[in-house]
């Protein structure tokens, strides 16, 4: 329908040059709207192109109370905007919102369900338990369009805890992988969180490509003597052996020479398994001056030459190699030869059998007998890496602080304490903090302070928080009268 557009000023004066004419001076012109249609033309002159609505110059293309002609007011739900004479819904192309939807910042909405504009517009559900719009009211629609309690947040699935859901951890459908719990939304193996290229096994993260405990899968461990490249089992060729997962020959690597882990000095290098120093050092070459016949005791006596026999034993040189068998031009000990070990060419290799005992490879400190296969030979008798927590991962490797062994590495309930941590209760703890823990495990700080391992405060010493005596002070645990650098000095000279 096209609108009436309003009066202008030079139509409206005729008008009253009319009416002045024939009704005199105080004539008013009749109209529908009772306008005094004489006062208004005095108040409006000068309005130029706009028009004249209740004695006030209008601008009806603009004027949301006055759009297209004076009196027409834009409804201010669904057209609260005047665009060119017509109302509408300014982030809606200027027009009017229908079907019982309003006109709301950024367009059209329909407040019943619009979760940006709920109930109202500007009224965001922004709450993780109830982000839905039901009814113009907030709620979990997968809650029976109820909102979630607190500390809850609303998933395809109902109200669910992302701080400690597996399937749901710190955000709705985000799946932790296999092993792995939530903790405080974060997916964790233990109390680390694995790193990319990290699988989680028995609560520890692990290299499934190069782990010879988890080798490809976390149930997959490889054999004695192989190292696990690339997810597979593969054995050192000979005559390297594994050493901490990978494959070293004892006979010269300066960092296990012998035996896995014994390095050898600075500027010491590795022959036939021993550390050789300068005084062994014949003509530039690493020398056993026990066995070798042409530096026999010392790098000047060649046994050839000495007219007393062919052989150095002992670093003497000898006729024969007496109960000694002759390998490759030198007299050894097959009883004891680890690289010839009751015949020659026969090497033991580090693991259940390291050791020449009797012409056998066995383990010396388990009565000269093989370690079960599964288990490694130690000075101290066979013992299995993987769990010892006397020798984890190592022989002699000791874990510290309650921790246990898990594969091959000391841990606390699955995590690894570090730094001045022990493991106290199956946490790692801060020793020098921890007023609970202070210095020790269970050390319960009365004063409710521990520094550098001490509980604070003379009146607060020891398990318990004994109170110290005047003149006296905790050190660290004891009342002390002569404290020294966190030792007691009562009764020594020190003291007096």
């Amino acid at each position: 329908m096209k609108r009436r557009a309003p009066l202008g000023v030079g139509f409206v004066a005729l008008l009253v040059v009319g009416a002045l004419g024939c009704g005199g001076s105080d004539a008013q012109v009749g109209n529908d709207s009772g306008v005094d249609v004489a006062a208004d033309v005095v108040a409006c002159t000068g309005c130029g192109a706009q028009g004249c609505c209740d004695g006030a110059c209008t601008d009806t293309s603009s004027d949301p109370s006055n759009c297209g002609s004076c009196g027409h007011v834009c409804p201010a739900g669904w057209a609260p905007a005047c665009v060119m004479g017509a109302c509408g819904c300014p982030d809606n192309a200027d027009e009017a919102c229908m079907d019982g939807r309003l006109c709301c910042p950024g367009g059209c909405s329909y407040i019943w369900t619009d979760p940006a504009n709920c109930g109202a517009c500007g009224e965001p559900c922004g709450s993780e338990g109830a982000p839905d719009c039901v009814g113009g009211a907030c709620v979990c629609w997968a809650n029976n369009d109820s909102p979630c309690a607190s500390g809850l947040a609303c998933c395809s699935t109902g109200c669910l805890n992302l701080l400690a859901n597996t399937a749901n951890c710190g955000e709705c459908g985000r799946t932790c992988p296999p092993q792995q719990s939530c903790v405080s939304g974060e997916c964790k193996c233990g109390a680390a969180a694995c790193a990319d290229g990290e699988t989680c096994c028995s609560a520890k993260c692990v290299d499934l490509d190069t782990n010879r405990a988890a080798c490809g899968s976390c149930d997959h461990p490889c054999p004695a003597n192989n190292i696990c490249v690339g997810g597979s089992c593969e054995p050192c060729p000979t005559p390297t052996v594994e050493c901490h997962g990978v494959c070293v020959d004892l006979g010269s690597d300066a960092q296990n020479c012998g035996r896995c882990g014994l390095a050898c000095d600075t500027g010491v290098t590795c022959e036939t398994s021993t550390c050789c120093t300068p005084a062994s050092i014949c003509n530039g070459v690493c020398t056993n001056l026990r066995t070798d016949p042409a530096h026999c005791g010392d790098c000047a006596t060649d046994c050839s030459a000495a007219g007393t026999g062919p052989n150095c034993v002992a670093g003497s040189c000898s006729g024969t190699c007496g109960l000694q068998a002759r390998c490759n031009g030198v007299c050894t000990d097959a009883n004891t030869d680890t690289y010839n070990c009751g015949w020659c060419g026969n090497v033991c290799v580090p693991g259940p059998a390291p050791d020449c005992v009797m012409g056998y490879c066995a383990c010396a400190a388990y009565s000269g007998e093989p370690c079960p296969s599964s288990q490694t030979c130690c000075s101290n008798g066979c013992k299995d890496l993987l769990t010892d927590a006397r020798n984890c991962g190592e022989c002699g490797k000791k874990c510290t602080g309650l921790m246990a062994c898990t594969n091959g590495t000391c841990t606390c309930d699955g995590a690894t304490c570090t730094g001045t941590q022990i493991c106290c209760s199956n946490q790692c703890v801060d020793k020098n903090t921890d007023p609970h823990n202070c210095g020790f495990c269970g050390n319960q700080c009365a004063s409710g302070t521990c520094a550098d391992g001490l509980c604070s405060g003379t009146n607060n010493c020891g398990p318990g928080g004994t109170p110290c005596p005047s003149g006296q002070t905790c050190c660290p645990n004891i009342c002390c009268t002569t404290c020294l650098g966190g030792v007691c000095m009562d009764g020594s000279d020190a003291g007096t």
